[in-house]
């Protein structure tokens, strides 16, 4: 099974989340995320055959809960994204899941932990002129705040050509 750890969000978030995404699919054409599967991502794992050990190891995780807020527009390349704004507690939370997963010895992609929500991968704008980039630049979420209490194990699979993330097990923070 392919694993990942996350945090999700609860439903007016995810509304702000829609409601930007929307707008960017006024401008352009893209591989969309589905409303269902907005997450922040702290550490993909990948294959695994079993989530115990996995389990075990975040088990030991501990963190306090901490506001988190959407923050403009990220891009990477041909991804769009929603930026968040947290105070560096997603980082830090991400940095103490990824330790609990080096002592137990399960590996994970090793790519720096950038806090953000995609929404569209292989985004091409509808038009290539100067007054569309002005636009996708401008885009930005309507503000939403969320309390995060909580960050989940996550598993990744295709199901009639559609990606379903499923919550293995989750852990309350603080």
């Amino acid at each position: 099974m392919r694993l990942f750890v996350a945090i999700l969000f609860g439903e007016d978030f995810k509304n702000a989340l829609a409601a930007y995404q929307s707008d960017l699919m006024a401008w352009g054409k893209a591989s969309w995320s589905r409303r269902e599967n907005f997450h922040l991502t702290l550490a993909f794992i990948g294959e695994r055959d079993s989530a115990d050990d996995v389990i075990a190891a975040l088990d030991r995780v501990e963190h306090k809960s901490f506001e988190a807020e959407l923050a403009g527009g990220v891009r990477f390349g041909a991804i769009r994204c929603a930026g968040i704004a947290d105070g560096g507690e997603s980082r830090l939370l991400a940095e103490k899941v990824r330790r609990a997963l080096d002592r137990a010895g399960i590996p994970y992609d090793r790519r720096p932990m950038k806090p953000h929500i995609t929404l569209a991968r292989q985004f091409r704008p509808t038009s290539s002129t100067p007054e569309t980039e002005e636009m996708l630049r401008r885009l930005k979420p309507a503000p939403a705040r969320e309390t995060v209490r909580a960050f989940s194990l996550m598993r990744s699979e295709r199901r009639n050509g559609q990606l379903v993330y499923t919550p293995l097990w989750t852990k309350p923070l603080a």
